[in-house]
């Protein structure tokens, strides 16, 4: 452990870097930003036994203008905060909160029963200063001074590179960091719409890729393969499968049958039973995990929420009927732990919640969900226009989640007509708790310019990576971070290094 602090002060050594040499040999203990808003400093945090020693900071960014107020949770790296790199998370719905990916995926902290916390082995904040927001206004502790919630994925994309720029002002240290975008699901939409916003207004973050987990990329796409998922899985009866391709397809072989806008009524009939193996309950966010509030209750709203009601996420399969209802967002999630820790006086307070953001913090906001307006059924243009630009990206995607599956993931890249590696598909391996390595999933590759396309399945994971398969999601993103950082050589080394003592104890 000491002969690796020291090399860690001697590289620092070596690049001329200028802080005191303390902030390499001891690299847990570096003082904060000086330049940070000391009034949202979190000090002490509720449910902690022991406080971090990394600091953390809570408070409010404006939008395009004062009256949206994002709430955002800035976690410094473990080690040498000073030189890892920003990475933005973004959580999707749309109208879910990104305290959800903090508290129960990827962030130091997982909420137990209690409510209390307990520190998360696999943080992402290892490598990386972790940027949580809250978005859209209405979302979790963030508001609209007016009152009005109503938004879409163009404004919400400027609402969030405004409030990156108010981040800048009250954190000018990062100007300049490397600066990734990460999120999962609607993110799928939120995080190329924000890049592409960065790349054109040509912003003082240094853009370097984008890493999102089980993205939602073209709903049409996106609803086609779930009902192959279905087949894929053991999940519908193969007789009906084969009818319902017959009635919507025709007879040759087609591997990707179009079931939506088809107007076929044979088509719509055979394809009822498939529809209802959605409708009986299935937790769709991982197929071998058990519903939360159990089958016969959410299956009516799993159904109405995903592929009846109304256009949303991943789509609806029948256009033709909408609903006024106000479902819940999240149907077979247990929010029952966060929720609880959340709305704890002594949380608000400790988070710097003012007092006009009245009612409870929510996993998901149903009444934003359902106002959101969709300007994107398809990424294709936006993803290009940033591989264009050398920006790399990594979708990943758990292999047994229905709602943004692996399967449609897979076809709307191949879609892009990019130049395939040639190693494609292959193994990816991991070291697992007992120090052997394992099967992660597969990977396949392209390239457009010096950027790289990556796509990754985490083999036994659903809608939610990183909380289902922490270790794994660690080391994706770990590998994902070394790949795109710009700072080679003896900086790499450092942070490197400095991830190999977070798990050291002192």
């Amino acid at each position: 452990m000491y002969v690796l602090r020291l090399v860690l002060l001697l590289l620092s050594v070596a690049q001329g870097e200028r802080h005191r040499w303390y902030h390499a040999y001891f690299p847990r203990f570096f003082a904060s930003d000086p330049s940070a808003p000391t009034d949202e400093r979190v000090t002490a945090l509720p449910g902690l036994t022991v406080q971090p020693k990394y600091a953390l900071y809570s408070g409010y960014l404006h939008g395009t203008s004062d009256n949206v107020q994002l709430h955002y949770w800035l976690v410094e790296a473990e080690n040498r905060p000073d030189v890892a790199p920003l990475v933005l998370w973004l959580n999707g719905g749309p109208g879910c909160s990104s305290l959800e990916g903090l508290l129960q995926e990827n962030g130091p902290f997982k909420v137990i029963p209690g409510p209390a916390l307990q520190y998360n082995p696999y943080s992402w904040n290892k490598v990386a200063n972790m940027l949580y927001l809250e978005s859209p206004a209405g979302v979790g502790f963030s508001y609209a001074q007016d009152g009005v919630i109503g938004t879409d994925d163009e404004l919400t994309a400027q609402n969030n590179y405004n409030a990156l720029l108010h981040f800048l002002e009250k954190f000018p240290s990062f100007e300049g960091r490397d600066f990734f975008i990460a999120g999962e699901s609607y993110a799928g939409i939120y995080v190329p719409t924000l890049a592409i916003q960065l790349l054109r207004k040509e912003s003082p973050l240094k853009l370097k890729g984008l890493f999102v987990g089980n993205p939602l990329t073209n709903r049409d796409i996106n609803v086609n393969s779930a009902l192959y998922f279905l087949n894929y899985y053991g999940l519908a009866d193969e007789s009906a499968w084969t009818t319902a391709l017959k009635d919507c397809c025709g007879d040759e072989c087609i591997r990707k049958c179009i079931f939506t806008d088809n107007t076929s009524s044979k088509c719509t009939k055979s394809i009822t039973y498939l529809k209802h193996v959605i409708k009986s309950g299935l937790n769709l966010y991982n197929i071998y995990k058990s519903c939360a509030e159990g089958a016969t209750e959410a299956a009516d709203r799993i159904y109405s929420h995903y592929f009846e009601f109304r256009p949303s996420v991943p789509h609806n399969l029948d256009r033709s009927k909408q609903s006024n209802k106000t479902e819940k967002v999240l149907p077979c999630i247990d929010d029952t732990v966060i929720r609880a820790y959340l709305n704890q006086p002594q949380v608000r307070n400790a988070l710097h919640i003012p007092p006009e953001v009245y009612g409870e913090w929510e996993l998901c906001n149903a009444e934003v969900n359902k106002q959101y307006r969709h300007s994107y059924s398809d990424t294709s243009d936006l993803y290009l226009e940033i591989l264009h630009a050398n920006v790399s990206v990594t979708l990943y995607s758990g292999d047994v989640d229905l709602v943004c599956n692996h399967m449609g993931t897979e076809w709307f890249l191949d879609d892009l007509q990019l130049q395939a590696d040639q190693s494609n598909f292959t193994r990816w391996l991991f070291v697992d708790e007992d120090k052997t390595k394992q099967i992660g999933g597969w990977e396949k590759q392209w390239k457009l310019n010096n950027a790289v396309l990556r796509f990754v399945t985490v083999r036994g994971s659903g809608h939610m990576v990183p909380q289902d398969k922490p270790i794994q999601a660690l080391n994706l993103f770990t590998d994902f971070l070394n790949d795109n950082t710009s700072s080679l050589g003896l900086s790499k080394i450092v942070l490197c290094l400095s991830f190999l003592l977070s798990f050291i104890n002192y």
